[in-house]
């Protein structure tokens, strides 16, 4: 559990750091002004406010996804480095459509608490949404955070709950010789 918690770090802290540093240069641009810090969506107009959304929800949908699935086998750069991967429940490789319903709808939507990317929609949603039903939908994206660490460090398999609603399993990352020719890929190492 300690690796799959340095992996998180180390991706959140990648991708936070790298979303931010595009919508401070994207500010740059249209205003000639630097920016230090965090800098929100709602600073934008609209539009503009959508097309960061949209290139913002393509890192992630990249970084998270498309590494994994094409890339690294079920890792990113955080769990490449810390020797865990994202797997089916079952064993088998994650998909892509697997590996969206992981993040996009589960992590992000979800468990907005534990994606950089969760901050950005709430601050898009502020468009159309009260900042009273904005601040409840972060108390509950932390309330089912604490539910999902809870089913981590409780449970069996250790699967949190996007894992639970995706299909997925979070592992320690054997090579072939590892395994040897009769084990399975995951072989119940679970991180």
């Amino acid at each position: 559990m300690i690796r799959r918690a340095v992996a998180y770090f180390i991706d959140w802290m990648l991708l936070a750091t790298g979303m931010n540093i595009l919508v401070v240069a994207v500010a740059f641009g249209l205003t000639g002004k630097l920016y230090a810090g965090l800098l929100p969506l709602v600073f934008f107009e609209a539009p503009m406010q959508i097309i960061l959304l949209a290139v913002l929800a393509a890192i992630e949908l990249l970084y998270y996804c498309g590494v994994p699935r094409y890339v690294w086998e079920g890792q990113t750069l955080g769990k490449r480095i810390m020797g865990v991967q994202v797997r089916r429940a079952d064993g088998g490789r994650a998909s892509l459509p697997t590996l969206v319903l992981r993040d996009l709808v589960c992590i992000v939507l979800i468990e907005g608490c534990f994606s950089p990317l969760s901050n950005y929609v709430r601050n898009a949603l502020m468009l159309v949404c009260s900042s009273d039903v904005i601040q409840m939908t972060i108390w509950a994206s932390w309330a089912l955070g604490a539910i999902s660490i809870g089913m981590m460090l409780f449970t069996k398999r250790h699967r949190m709950l996007h894992d639970v609603l995706s299909g997925t399993i979070v592992v320690g990352k054997r090579t072939e010789a590892e395994r040897g020719a009769d084990e399975s890929p995951v072989d119940g190492a679970v991180e």
